[in-house]
């Protein structure tokens, strides 16, 4: 979602990945919740990310700094898998 206002009205948590957030544990995302992961370079939109409900990270391991796109979204939907 390139802009915050473009996310219809919902009571579902938005949930952003970002590297400052919490770091990702099995059982903290909420159900049905909307995930919303930035493109590799830019990340998310400050407007977007303000809206944010929670905020996780990947935890990573010394000497890594991120995750292509792909594998980013393979993890967290496998760990909010885990804990349904």
């Amino acid at each position: 979602v390139a802009r915050a206002d473009a996310l219809p009205t919902c009571h579902r948590s938005l949930v952003v990945i970002d590297p400052g957030g919490q770091p990702l544990r099995q059982g903290m995302l909420p159900p049905h919740a909307v995930l919303a992961f930035g493109a590799e370079r830019e990340g998310l939109s400050r407007e977007l990310m303000a809206r944010a409900s929670h905020c996780v990270s990947i935890p990573m391991s010394a000497g890594v700094s991120s995750l292509n796109l792909a594998t980013a979204v393979s993890v967290i939907l496998y760990t909010w898998k885990l804990a349904q």
